[in-house]
């Protein structure tokens, strides 16, 4: 958790009662001999600075301080480990109950502090201990030392009244889309107050127990606002979320909630956001490779999910880190507007942060002439996704028609990436030149990957002919720079003596790869004319994943 605030965040006032404590700088080493662990004094602070030298507030032990302190610090001669913290450390009322609070060591390893961070309202008046637990099982220094004997501090606080508190941004800072924080008030009555966001901006409040995780009040509201009511049944503990919406041109805005004794432990929420912020369109067939960034320190990050419409995508809580990637599938989308959420944790704060990003997909495969059970489904989908081939008209693909030449040239430019180039001398008499396959044509000659045939002395590619099995095949096996003169293994086709010798290598090294498959009657057809549906599936296994 960092304690140091960016100059480029607002306070967040409108819970103005919450404390965030930050801690000093110490340079006190464990002593040369000494082999233990001792605390060194006691400190809190009351108000959010720029520098801690500011804010801290040394203590005596038994002293009086706010009941809205944030953190509370013990400060060390040396930084006890975080591993040793697992119940070492406790924080009990007067009547010996349990305080529910959030424990862990300064992150700037020359502040030796163990921060403790209350998540209830602290009572008027009320004595608090701390016990920190000694021993071989007990806190640890980093050197190794240990906490020689079990030890208690103890602090009072104040008798003054909580109210309500405040939260606030501007367009100088940042409010997630979607925030969620404990907090705990008495029972009774409360409300949301939005300002700030435009005509049409919307903001939802769900209030849980946070023992249960039932909800006990919601409500939803439109610009112009008026106060989110809602009504809590007894003193406790509970969980906030609000999700707001708004306009780009809404330059301030913000929240205040009100409640009785409301007590906030924490207004800090982790700043993440997606690397590509600016999409609002995807176009039909893209795969899209984005990453989420957390602002703050990456080893603080407890996890980060990214969620579609929903559901979970991806999350890296088995690695946690300040940025993780993600893929876009829209074959995966249907038309329309579509969220991201990108949910974020910290180590150091009980708050939840969360960026939605909207965005528009206009595409999904809709041919009424390919069926789910269609053996070329998945290739046409794929290939159609990233423009490789295209339907017949909007709703038809017409899978089972013949390809021509033409048409197999430019499928099987695609399929390849084939780099444009500049038309040099075109070979072919029968390609007009404003014909729109004649740019791929002539860059597939310019590789030797086609060399049509010669008829009346002139070197022709018969564009719009059928193309055949055995010269599509041939066209790929150039491709794939397979020596036509080379020896392959015949496959056991029945009609093997029919494949013409200039295509017997690209078939025999295809089929043994398992790229191409025969009949069911063992045969291969070489001179049957190859489908579209069939062209899909042999070149879909050549695109680039």
């Amino acid at each position: 958790m960092s304690f140091t605030r960016r100059s480029k965040l607002p306070l967040l006032l409108a819970l103005s009662l919450i404390v965030t404590l930050i801690f000093p700088s110490f340079t006190a080493m464990a002593e040369e001999g000494n082999g233990e662990l001792m605390l060194d004094g006691l400190a809190y602070t009351l108000h959010p600075a720029l520098s801690l030298e500011e804010t801290l507030v040394r203590v005596p032990d038994v002293a009086v301080i706010p009941r809205t302190f944030g953190t509370y610090y013990l400060l060390f001669n040396d930084v006890p480990t975080v591993e040793s913290l697992q119940g070492a450390v406790h924080v009990t009322n007067s009547a010996g109950a349990d305080v529910t609070s959030l424990f862990h060591i300064y992150p700037d390893s020359s502040r030796r502090a163990l921060a403790i961070e209350r998540l209830q309202r602290l009572k008027r008046n009320e004595l608090y201990t701390v016990t920190l637990k000694g021993g071989a099982d007990g806190l640890v220094s980093s050197w190794g030392f240990p906490l020689p004997n079990d030890l208690t501090v103890n602090f009072r606080t104040d008798g003054q009244y909580l109210f309500n508190e405040a939260y606030f941004t501007s367009y100088q800072g940042w409010i997630p889309d979607l925030t969620e924080f404990p907090f705990s008030a008495g029972a009774g009555t409360g409300e949301l107050v939005a300002s700030g966001l435009g005509q049409d901006g919307q903001v939802k409040l769900v209030i849980r127990d946070a023992d249960t995780k039932e909800i006990v009040s919601e409500g939803t509201q439109t610009m112009p606002l008026s106060p989110i009511r809602f009504t809590l049944p007894q003193d406790g503990i509970y969980l906030a979320a609000i999700t707001h919406t708004y306009q780009q041109w809404d330059m301030q805005y913000g929240f205040k909630i009100q409640a009785a004794e409301l007590d906030i432990p924490s207004r800090d929420f982790p700043e993440v956001y997606f690397r590509n912020r600016n999409l609002n369109f995807i176009s039909d067939r893209m795969n899209l490779l984005d990453y989420v960034t957390y602002e703050g320190d990456w080893s603080d990050v407890e996890y980060m999910q990214v969620w579609l419409d929903g559901k979970k995508i991806v999350d890296n809580l088995a690695a946690p880190t300040g940025l993780m990637p993600y893929v876009l599938d829209s074959r995966e989308l249907s038309d329309g507007t579509h969220k991201l959420h990108v949910v974020t944790k910290t180590k150091s704060s009980p708050n939840i942060g969360t960026s939605m990003l909207e965005f528009l997909s206009t595409y999904k495969l809709k041919f009424t002439d390919v069926a789910l059970n269609y053996f070329g489904y998945h290739a046409i989908r794929n290939m159609t996704r990233k423009q490789l081939l295209s339907g017949t008209s909007v709703t038809t693909f017409e899978p089972d028609r013949d390809v021509s030449r033409k048409e197999f040239a430019t499928m099987l430019h695609q399929a390849f990436d084939v780099t444009p180039e500049p038309e040099g001398e075109f070979p072919f008499a029968d390609v007009k030149a404003d014909d729109w396959s004649r740019p791929f044509i002539a860059d597939l000659a310019a590789l030797d990957w086609v060399s049509g045939e010669v008829q009346a002395g002139e070197r022709v590619f018969l564009p719009e002919r059928s193309i055949t099995r055995a010269e599509a095949l041939a066209m790929i096996g150039r491709a794939l720079q397979i020596d036509p003169n080379a020896y392959v293994e015949a496959p056991a086709f029945q009609d093997w003596k029919s494949v013409p010798d200039w295509a017997r290598a690209s078939i025999a090294s295809l089929t043994r790869d398992g790229c191409v498959h025969g009949f069911p009657d063992n045969t291969f057809r070489p001179q049957q004319n190859l489908s579209r549906g069939e062209a899909a599936v042999i070149l879909n296994q050549f695109v680039k994943k």
